[in-house]
């Protein structure tokens, strides 16, 4: 047949040179490649791509310059999803992990996965234990010596689970910021080093110089690209063999994050950021905070790849009793709004009014920082006296919330109950201090911020009650929060109150919340999700709007147009 153009590989792009309807036929079944290319067109390397070239090649005939390796990288496709799949149907035995504590087999599946794929994120379910499933891994002599980033909180938790598992490995803790010696009396590198991300950067040579493993707990950590934990991510990673992600929630905010957060566990997988935004996205900037064009279509693509491996806990039998979530209305106390009225509504105006992009942004920062708190505040009473009924019955509580200003009105309001504190305000020392309190039973509340729980274990074995006294941008966090309680071990039915009121940020955040969701359950595809697109700015816009109409104020535009 006559060949209609030719395909070459040069450095990691493939090129396509051919004829007009070739590729324009390009264009639409290989999303990456830039709309703007015309008779020659590029698209990154990977396995996949190779695979769906060589089917390309036999429906419109190429010239292929590089057919050997197109073959064998479309080979080594097919085989390697054949492979997992056949791990995880059952089909394949996954190899023995010889544990002190044997994992379960789903446990187990998905660490032969993540050894087979070398660099993959693990989404499995709260709860599910994804901590022993990289354990696993660790544990394997090819994957050694390893390091463990994680949050601040959890180097001592960490290091107590690979002593549980695997109780002959050399386990050590980078405790200062600046890299110091972690080797033994004999001069040899530990199995595995844990360090937290606020230390990545400092330590990041010397643990490219000894590892072949990473793993990120949390990895959400590193949506931001500009931070320096990401950039010293990034660094490490490359020079990895094996590079794992572990968490429950990819992304916080927009499903745009996640090419961040995959670009430092396997930076060619989703090809280049502009390839990314066209394919995926609906913005081309990230500064722009891109949201997915069909999350559900994404995360049935990582799925289908194992790029992300998620399993809820009915897929592995591991069903914890009834959970129930209840959305709460309590008093609030409109004198604090008063409180912040006049700056409030310079704010709003400015929101409103303002046509520098600047000003609106900056604005819209601090009006939210400012209604967010006095709504906290407004509604401290009644969060604290609803706990307090919920104690009264002898059942412990965890509450979460924010502001420094509410924990000391939630302090003072419910202090015969000697709450425990586990917020920022706390040295990592003194939080765990304050969680065995909590967890021995020397209390029956512990307060927590909204972001400084994530990853911790035991709470399950104590209690059973979650109160949200204050909400986060994030359905992310607040499902991480629920997840602290609501885990592997517990054995009662767990309730999760969220305490809202009917002014202020509440409602708006409700609204969301609700639209963040659809994002991250797309990607995991274990929810269904709405095609709905939020802009924050707006948001904050009609905020301000029902703030200063409920306040009996105009904007200067209303004011002229009444004239």
């Amino acid at each position: 047949m006559r060949k209609l153009g030719t395909l070459e590989l040069e450095g990691n792009e493939w090129i396509l040179s051919a004829e007009p309807h070739v590729v324009q036929m390009a264009k639409r079944i290989f999303p990456r490649i830039d709309s703007t290319q015309t008779k020659t067109v590029r698209i990154t390397s990977t396995p996949a791509i190779a695979r769906d070239l060589e089917w390309f090649a036999l429906r419109y005939p190429l010239t292929i310059k590089n057919e050997q390796e197109l073959q064998r990288l479309s080979r080594e496709h097919i085989e390697a999803i054949e492979h997992k799949d056949n791990v995880l149907t059952g089909k394949v035995k996954p190899r023995t992990f010889k544990l002190a504590v044997p994992p379960r087999e789903y446990q187990s599946q998905a660490a032969e996965i993540m050894i087979s794929q070398k660099a993959m994120i693990l989404g499995d379910e709260i709860g599910l234990g994804k901590t022993c499933t990289s354990i696993c891994c660790l544990a394997q002599k090819q994957c050694q010596p390893a390091v463990v980033v994680c949050l601040a909180h959890l180097p001592d938790q960490w290091k107590r689970e690979i002593n549980r598992f695997i109780p002959k490995a050399t386990v050590r803790i980078a405790e200062r910021q600046q890299p110091h010696d972690v080797k033994n009396r004999k001069g040899e590198w530990p199995n595995i080093l844990i360090i937290s991300y606020s230390k990545l950067r400092y330590w990041a040579d010397v643990i490219k110089e000894h590892c072949r493993t990473v793993v990120y707990d949390e990895i959400q950590e590193l949506r931001r690209p500009e931070s320096l934990k990401h950039q010293a991510a990034v660094s490490i990673s490359a020079a990895m063999e094996y590079r794992f992600g572990l968490t429950n929630s990819p992304v916080y905010n927009f499903g745009g994050e996640f090419f961040n957060v995959f670009k430092a566990i396997d930076p060619d997988q989703l090809g280049t950021e502009t390839e990314f935004l066209r394919e995926r996205c609906d913005s081309t900037a990230m500064s722009a905070k891109p949201k997915l064009n069909d999350p559900k279509a994404f995360g049935s693509w990582l799925k289908e790849n194992h790029l992300m491996l998620r399993r809820v806990r009915k897929e592995v039998d591991r069903e914890l009793p009834k959970f129930t979530r209840v959305l709460h209305f309590v008093e609030t106390d409109s004198e604090e709004f008063k409180k912040s009225e006049d700056r409030a509504k310079e704010l709003a105006r400015i929101i409103l009014e303002s046509t520098a992009k600047g000003a609106q942004f900056t604005a819209a920062g601090e009006f939210d920082a400012l209604m967010r708190q006095a709504t906290g505040i407004s509604k401290a009473a009644g969060v604290a006296d609803f706990v307090e009924m919920i104690l009264e019955t002898g059942e412990p509580v965890v509450l979460y919330g924010w502001h420094k200003a509410v924990y000391a009105l939630w302090e003072k309001r419910l202090e015969k109950y000697k709450p425990a504190f586990y917020t920022g305000a706390e040295s990592t020392t003194k939080k765990n201090k304050e969680l065995d309190r909590f967890i021995n039973g020397e209390t029956d509340l512990m307060i927590m911020s909204l972001r400084s729980g994530v990853g911790v274990d035991g709470l399950q074995h104590r209690c059973r009650t979650v109160v949200i006294g204050e909400f986060d941008w994030s359905p992310a966090v607040i499902e991480q929060d629920i997840g602290r309680v609501y885990r592997d071990g517990q054995k009662d039915p767990v309730t999760a109150y969220l305490l809202a009121v009917d002014s202020g940020s509440d409602p708006f955040m409700m609204e969301v919340l609700g639209i963040k969701q659809d994002q991250l359950a797309g990607i995991r595809v274990d929810q269904t999700f709405l095609d709905k697109k939020p802009d924050s700015l707006a948001i904050l816009k009609k905020l301000a709007r029902q703030f200063l109409d409920k306040n009996n104020l105009r904007t200067g535009a209303q004011i002229k147009n009444s004239r």
